[in-house]
């Protein structure tokens, strides 16, 4: 097969994929995203012929195909759909009353299916060419493993003692974390997410995004996502009601990943786009947004939240690492890591039901990543706040995967300051 018509066939399912999954979520439509994986699949085992792809191009084939043969194997898919399926396995419990006692449960009865995924993935990584699961998912990122364990281990270290602080004066419980980082945030009074969009990308520079998005606002199980349909054509955004400052924050994250895809120029393979750069892209938007959206009090508050759910974002990588090298201590090492907040971990069997360890495996590092890069750019911007939008175009945008994330950085902190 040439790579031109490689090409074609790819990004027609790649981006089929994205369409049905936002219908899945947006529409309430109930599509099999299996049988498109399964054509992916498929096209993925078929050797191509490497003329006409550029240098990068050949780089980002080689990851979407090693990426590919494991994540989108048969077995896989198929255990991995199973553990996304929470009825499943919640099946004969439906005695137990209690929330947390029902989780445990539940839990229990995914761990060995959770242990097998990994043996599987792990065991698929070393067939395509490397040492393992984690390591073959780090350099399809365009991402080198002790660069991000350096980075992220400095910031666990330099950020815990705060993170330690705050769960204590907030009295947070590991069983209710995310309820009570809600209740942290608060209600708030905020405009329509449209009237706010409209506003945040007026204030940037951008006027024309909000033309160029779609908007849908209704209430739903998830608090946001982004369908990029087509980039640079057709990208959509799913929101609930701002009505607090976490829907602020959600707003503002989604919008990061929407306006990546929205201006991305790129053709071809450089088109698509890795989990580390869409996640930091979301994340220094958020960053942008929230301090055009918020006040004082409101930007340290976000800031806290910001900090906490960072550090779990940290420890929990950490243990997902030792995790892969020691599946049989799982709830030891989870209670190293995790103990590590200074509140009590119950339960330490949870972790088995914890989807990023299934559903996303080393997934959870590019939060904070995007976190790292936020700090790193924030102060780079542009002065004026009007110019900052097509900043981002031109430094981070246009250019799709043709740059990594890490190549894009380096041109910036590489330039003279404007």
């Amino acid at each position: 097969m040439l790579s031109s018509e490689f090409t074609r066939n790819y990004m027609e399912l790649y981006l089929r994929l994205q369409r049905l999954q936002w219908e899945n979520y947006a529409d309430g439509a109930s599509h099999d995203l299996n049988i498109v994986d399964a054509d992916i699949y498929q096209l993925l085992r078929i050797d191509v012929c490497p003329d006409g792809f550029t240098e990068r191009e050949q780089t980002v084939y080689s990851a979407i195909v090693s990426r590919g043969l494991v994540d989108k194997h048969p077995e896989v898919a198929r255990l991995r759909n199973q553990l996304d399926d929470w009825d499943y396995y919640l099946s004969g419990l439906e005695q137990i009353s209690d929330r947390q006692e029902k989780r445990v449960q539940m839990s229990a009865k995914m761990r060995p299916d959770v242990v097998r995924l990994l043996q599987l993935r792990d065991e698929l990584a070393r067939s395509v060419g490397f040492p393992s699961y984690v390591d073959l998912v780090l350099s399809s990122e365009d991402l080198e493993r002790d660069t991000v364990v350096r980075e992220v281990t400095e910031y666990l270290t330099d950020h815990l003692p705060r993170a330690k602080k705050l769960a204590a004066e907030h009295g947070l419980r590991w069983s209710t974390w995310f309820t009570d980082l809600a209740t942290i945030a608060g209600p708030g009074d905020y405009p329509a997410p449209a009237e706010l969009a409209i506003r945040l990308f007026r204030s940037i520079g951008l006027p024309d995004a909000v033309k160029r998005l779609t908007l849908v606002c209704k209430d739903q199980r998830i608090s946001g996502y982004t369908g990029i349909v087509k980039p640079g054509v057709d990208v959509r955004v799913l929101l609930g009601s701002p009505g607090s400052l976490e829907g602020v924050r959600t707003l503002c994250h989604e919008l990061g990943h929407a306006l990546a895809h929205l201006y991305n120029e790129a053709n071809g393979l450089l088109q698509t786009w890795t989990a580390s750069y869409d996640e930091s892209m979301a994340v220094l938007f958020e960053q942008i947004g929230i301090r055009c959206i918020l006040s004082e009090p409101e930007l340290q508050t976000a800031r806290d939240i910001s900090l906490l759910e960072n550090v779990r974002c940290a420890i929990s990588f950490l243990f997902e690492l030792d995790l892969w090298q020691q599946p049989e201590r799982a709830e030891e090492l989870y209670l190293k890591h995790y103990g590590l907040i200074g509140i009590p971990i119950p339960d330490p069997v949870v972790w088995a039901s914890d989807s990023f360890r299934s559903i996303d495996p080393v997934y959870i590092h590019n939060y904070l990543i995007g976190a790292i890069v936020a700090e790193r750019l924030i102060d780079r911007l542009p002065a004026s706040t009007k110019d900052i939008g097509p900043w981002l175009v031109d430094r981070l945008y246009k250019d799709g995967r043709q740059r990594s994330l890490y190549r894009k950085l380096a041109d910036i902190e590489g330039c003279v300051a404007e």
